[in-house]
């Protein structure tokens, strides 16, 4: 049987024991029919894998004895956060997916001079970044929080190096831009929505010390963009 994995809050550890309530408790009980003697890996978001055994289910949480502990070392070594411009539910999905996939730890939806969707579904992202992150073996989620301006994104520094791509950067491309990085421990990744940014858009960033950099001859779909942007960035300066 797959060992599957499991989110839970600190709180939920007690000595060798946790108790799994909420969503956890819903998806591993209704719709998994877990049962007692079910084995799983509880994660608290420490960097630690708690190999758990069922021992009791009630009406409302599961109680299960731990096993052993064991450090999850699938986290990427830098800190990279996605900020990405508002596309349609399903591109953004896919960009979620992988970009959790390739180990970005923090995503941010903005909205900027192109941006047309405004209903962004926050709770249905968050669980798919959940199962994004439970898929790929990842010690922890990352959480989407809500729509925020790209003039917020390129205000949040905060000692984060932020990078943006930007389309008709012509001087600049991804690869020379990441050898100039040298050694960095937070990094924030802008990527624009379709239509990208507007000239003055990208002369705001630039004069906020924000390097810009092209992603080659030919214009990309914003879920590519920054699947190639992070994946690229993770390949040269982490450890897939």
């Amino acid at each position: 049987m797959e060992l599957r994995r499991f989110y839970i809050e600190k709180s939920m550890l007690n000595g060798s024991h946790v108790t799994i309530n909420g969503e956890e408790y819903h998806h591993m009980v209704k719709v998994l029919r877990y049962k007692n003697g079910y084995s799983f890996i509880a994660c608290d978001g420490s960097g630690k894998d708690y190999y758990c055994k069922i021992i009791n289910i009630s009406a409302d949480e599961v109680l299960a004895e731990i096993t052993d502990i064991a450090d999850n070392n699938t986290e990427a070594i830098i800190d990279i956060t996605l900020y990405l411009g508002a596309i349609k539910n399903e591109k953004l999905t896919i960009a979620i997916q992988k970009a959790i996939e390739l180990g970005v730890k923090n995503i941010v939806i903005f909205e900027s001079a192109h941006t047309s969707e405004k209903g962004i579904n926050f709770d249905r992202l968050n669980k798919i970044a959940v199962e994004a992150a439970k898929q790929c073996g990842r010690a922890q989620a990352p959480t989407i929080g809500e729509l925020i301006s790209f003039e917020k994104v390129i205000e949040r520094r905060d000692g984060e190096l932020l990078i943006m791509a930007y389309e008709k950067e012509n001087s600049q491309t991804l690869p020379q831009l990441v050898k100039l990085l040298g050694k960095i421990t937070r990094l924030g990744i802008i990527i624009g929505s379709e239509g990208g940014f507007k000239k003055e858009e990208a002369d705001m960033a630039q004069a906020k010390g924000i390097s810009t950099f092209s992603l080659g001859r030919r214009i990309l779909r914003a879920e590519t963009a920054a699947i190639i942007a992070a994946g690229y960035i993770i390949q040269e300066l982490d450890i897939l």
